[in-house]
């Protein structure tokens, strides 16, 4: 069996932070959480995950920002957006940015199951195609 795969979550609210790394490690991910915009950028740009989870609404630097700055770092890490405030506008922008979903809160743990199976999969295959 291979490396786990990495997944970084990026949310203000540490109860969604909390219940995703609980989440994410019993399905055998290596989890890593941040609950500010600057520092989950950082992390992703030092700790180069997988799979990135960010909050659209995180303060100051915003969901969509992360996701730019993320992308253009490195286009083939694998980002779901996640919001409590889905809009068509909302999902639109993440999706044109790049973004692999756009999960919206209250979270649904099968759709999440079903999301971060499909993201991982999308990030294996991203993976073989630059060696």
């Amino acid at each position: 069996m291979g490396k786990r795969q990495r997944v970084l979550v990026i949310d203000d609210e540490e109860a969604i932070c909390s219940f995703l790394r609980i989440f994410f490690e019993e399905e055998g991910y290596e989890v890593s959480t941040s609950l500010a915009a600057e520092d989950g950028v950082k992390a992703a740009l030092k700790e180069r995950p997988d799979i990135v989870f960010v909050d659209l609404n995180i303060p100051k630097m915003g969901g969509i920002e992360v996701l730019r700055q993320i992308k253009k770092s490195d286009e083939n890490t694998v980002v779901v957006v996640i919001t409590g405030f889905g809009t068509i506008e909302g999902a639109r922008s993440a999706m044109n940015l790049g973004a692999y979903d756009y999960i919206t809160k209250p979270l649904d743990i099968d759709f999440i199951k079903e999301v971060v199976t499909g993201a991982a999969s999308s990030a294996r295959q991203k993976a073989a195609g630059n060696q």
